[in-house]
């Protein structure tokens, strides 16, 4: 899938950090014309867990095999990363 040539948001949308001092997960979100997209990325070689937000969400792309996500027990695996929908 190829996300930033099939949807403007990931390339023109606006940026905003929602982690910035967490030093082991990347986690942005982009907004273009009332919709919103977050991606989230585990930097390290380890697997971390946090609690993002209270609901469960359907991944657009991930690089596991894995397509829903528990964003209030969220487990990201080493290196795991994917793109959500804001609903």
């Amino acid at each position: 899938m190829e996300l930033r040539k099939e949807h403007d948001i990931l390339v023109k949308g606006s940026f905003k950090l929602t982690l910035p001092d967490d030093p082991q997960i990347f986690a942005y979100e982009r907004e273009l014309d009332n919709e919103k997209w977050t991606v989230i990325a585990n930097l390290s070689d380890t697997e971390q867990a946090r609690s993002i937000h209270n609901t469960a969400v359907q991944a657009l792309i991930s690089n596991y095999d894995k397509k829903e996500y528990d964003l209030a027990d969220l487990k990201l695996k080493p290196y795991e990363a994917f793109v959500f929908r804001n609903e």
